[in-house]
């Protein structure tokens, strides 16, 4: 998708440097949203943040529609927000919900073996492999 992003940035005119500063923006945003955010899903509930990521990328993709500087590097932040939110507190708030309803801990394993294998597992995993 980088790819595409890319030839997105280069349509509307960006320069090199533009979208290389985009990129390097998102990927300082995502690691300083994984120093905080956990945090604040402790506090607030994962349910509430996956809300919130919800609307944060809602937020993301129509800033991504205009060719206005500001408002893409905004959108680059947003999005590092975003993905950290995505790439943990979904997997964390489903297990939280299993545990709060004492569901046997094989549902769990199974569930989680069937949406995101690990390399591992990949013998029991009902996912096509990627490579």
């Amino acid at each position: 998708s980088d790819v595409y992003k890319r030839q997105i940035y280069d349509s509307r005119g960006f320069d090199f440097k533009d979208i290389s500063l985009f990129y390097i923006i998102f990927y300082v945003s995502t690691s300083l949203a994984s120093l905080f955010l956990g945090n604040i899903a402790d506090k607030y509930g994962r349910k509430r943040l996956c809300t919130i990521n919800g609307v944060l990328y809602l937020l993301v993709c129509l800033c991504r529609l205009l060719p206005y500087k500001p408002l893409i590097i905004l959108s680059c932040i947003m999005r590092g927000a975003s993905d950290v939110i995505l790439y943990s507190s979904y997997d964390a708030w489903f297990v939280s919900e299993f545990e709060r309803k004492n569901l046997p801990c094989d549902y769990t394993k199974s569930c989680l073996l069937y949406t995101s294998p690990s390399p591992r597992d990949r013998q029991k995993s009902r996912m096509p492999s990627s490579a």
